[in-house]
């Protein structure tokens, strides 16, 4: 893959971190039962598509919709399906969403560019009305327009996920006094709460369904798809003639099968999770360096050890390490990988053990002639568009990190039953931790950590999660008047600095059962998280419909072990320490707290019915012991 040149005084030269592990993996042998395993497509799940009614359009718009929408494509495609919602809301005429130049990305594509707009038009146009562009009369409403001074029809004040009915209120009279409002920005701007369960399927409708791209990105990424599936000569050796000679050549052979490595390790990433990540001094000044100038030195991880970052897995795994991973699945060297990748901070030299892991790896470059990439090179929006279509097409997906591109996946994957590893990003940061570790111990604890994370989150029936906690509860005397629960590892699986408002969240399987179960048996409940992105957890509080569980939301950055947390919620309910009982996944945390003269459970792979137990009987225990001294 062509990386863009760094400087090289940024790192020392860069060496297999695992040098141990490495070893072992470039002498793994995969048993054929195994292999077949890992590339059996996943069973059938018994989802289908929601069946609506065929919709029927008013006769009468209230007026034309833009949105202006930045970001990456990823945010900028959530971006597209909340305006065509907020047209259908309003009954408004959607203009085809203006995209911002990203300053990150540097990509000037516009909607036309990257989507296939008549298809994304005939696809919706029983649900809205769209135009390519504004009427002539409205002319003057443009980019440049609002930029110069304050307009009456601009909707600045757009609040982070809205309600349907704020559009309704402080929109709607705009349209039909003007016929015509601008919202800028227009970046996570709608709720996922309270909103019409048709509107949450034109959502998907509009993901899913309409939004397709241009031709010749699907071109390209067909003839990728079909250089993986069919492989032959390098598109060098074989000039411009590639694709016809390959498209070909399918004709008579068995497809292979093929992995896409969402590889997300650019230099903005490595310096935001303030790890080490092998490079000496020189890297670690060179990151820190630019966490001052993008951040101001204001990143929350600098404050703990890598040790710390990576116990907790906040540290983005480097190319080596998910090709451990990889390995250790069981994934061998004859296995056909695709790098989707922008940009790779430390660029092949970084690479090279993945390569040396998987020689048969590809990306855009080795797959494709100069020719071919011409319509695409230095167009970041097109780049990741020509890897999101392969990575639909793949046989499995994983990413190495956390964010848009890998959410994203997911849910199209999870649409469409795809099979898509989700690492435990927790695991993976302490198994590397242990430098003694041997490859049998490790490539067991990677299996066994993964064996539920190759497809959609199921999880347990919450009604029946619900009932087993209601009988946990009822065996106890003693109740906790206060539950309080960190956020983090503990309610949900991820950090809440590692995602977009725009993405959909999920809990730990057993918490929503839990929490449902409290509540029932009339227990308080509160938390206290302690987040560099508080407007992010609250967000994710609300779309998970679970805000009004809690008495005291205690949400913020702090510097003490969260005792400043409980001191508010105590301020807050009234109640004494002694009669709360608190869950949280940092020892730290659980020291601290525990001195204030809380019962304080340490949960290692989020809350469940286990740690539940535990906690029940701690607090019954002193409880009793309290009561008779």
């Amino acid at each position: 893959m062509s990386q863009t040149s760094y400087d090289h005084h940024e790192w020392n030269p860069i060496k297999p971190r695992h040098s141990r592990l490495l070893r072992s993996a470039l002498q793994r042998e995969t048993p054929i039962s195994q292999l077949s395993e890992l590339w059996s497509p996943l069973e059938n799940q018994g989802w289908k598509p929601c069946q609506s009614r065929k919709p029927t359009l008013p006769e009468k718009s209230e007026g034309y919709i833009q949105v202006f929408l930045d970001g990456g494509l990823n945010q900028q495609r959530m971006g597209i399906c909340d305006a065509v919602a907020v047209a259908k809301i309003l009954n408004a005429t959607l203009v085809i969403p203006y995209l911002e130049l990203n300053p990150v990305w540097k990509d000037s594509s516009s909607f036309m560019d990257i989507f296939d707009v008549d298809h994304f038009i005939d696809v919706l146009k029983d649900d809205i009305s769209i135009v390519k562009e504004l009427p002539e009369e409205y002319s003057w409403s443009t980019r440049e327009y609002y930029s110069i001074a304050i307009r009456e029809t601009r909707i600045k004040a757009a609040p982070v996920h809205a309600t349907g009915h704020w559009y309704l209120e402080n929109v709607l009279p705009v349209l039909q006094s003007y016929g015509l409002a601008a919202i800028s920005p227009f970046s996570h701007r709608l709720s996922f709460d309270n909103v019409p369960m048709e509107i949450q399927h034109l959502r998907s409708k509009v993901n899913f369904e309409a939004l397709i791209f241009v031709p010749h990105i699907r071109t390209l990424g067909d003839a990728l798809i079909s250089r993986l599936r069919y492989p032959q000569g390098s598109a060098e050796e074989m000039g411009s003639n590639y694709l016809q000679e390959v498209t070909d050549a399918g004709d008579n052979k068995k497809p292979a099968k093929f992995v896409v490595l969402h590889l997300r390790f650019d230099k903005d990433m490595a310096a935001h999770s303030a790890c080490d990540f092998g490079g000496g001094k020189a890297e670690k000044l060179s990151l820190a360096k630019y966490r001052q100038v993008i951040w101001q030195g204001r990143v929350l991880n600098s404050q703990f050890t890598d040790e710390e970052l990576r116990s907790q897995g906040r540290c983005p795994m480097t190319p080596e390490e998910i090709g451990l991973l990889l390995a250790a699945l069981g994934f061998d060297n004859s296995t056909r990988l695709y790098m989707a990748s922008h940009k790779v901070y430390g660029g092949e030299a970084r690479i090279s053990t993945l390569r040396q892991l998987f020689p048969l790896m590809e990306d855009k470059k080795s797959l494709t002639s100069p020719l071919e990439r011409s319509l695409i090179k230095g167009k970041a929006s097109l780049l990741a568009a020509v890897d999101y279509y392969v990575g639909m097409h793949s046989d499995i997906f994983i990413s190495a990190s956390p964010g848009n591109m890998h959410n994203a996946m997911v849910g199209h994957r999870t649409y469409l039953n795809l099979k898509t590893i989700r690492p435990n990003m927790q695991l993976m940061g302490q198994l590397f931790l242990n430098k003694a570790i041997e490859w049998r111990e490790f490539q067991q604890a990677v299996i066994e950590g993964h064996q539920n994370r190759q497809g959609p989150e199921m999880g347990e029936e919450e009604e029946n999660v619900k009932k087993r906690a209601l009988q946990i509860i009822a065996t106890f005397q003693n109740l906790p008047r206060l539950v309080v629960f960190d956020l983090d590892y503990t309610l949900w699986p991820f950090y809440c600095e590692c995602y977009y408002e725009d993405e959909m969240p999920y809990l730990y399987p057993q918490a929503r059962g839990i929490l449902c179960a409290l509540k029932e048996k009339g227990i308080d409940m509160a938390i206290a998280s302690r987040s560099p992105t508080p407007k992010i957890a609250k967000t994710f509080l609300d779309k998970l419909g679970i805000h009004p569980l809690f008495v005291a939301q205690e949400i913020f950055s702090s510097w003490t072990h969260k005792t400043d947390h409980f001191q508010r919620i105590h301020r807050k309910t009234g109640i004494p320490y002694g009669s709360m009982l608190f869950f949280d996944d940092e020892d730290r945390n659980i020291e601290g707290v525990s001195k204030m003269g809380v019962i304080s459970i340490l949960v290692g792979n989020g809350v469940n019915l286990e740690a539940l137990r535990k906690g029940l009987s701690d607090f019954s225990q002193n409880f009793g012991s309290s009561s008779s001294s």
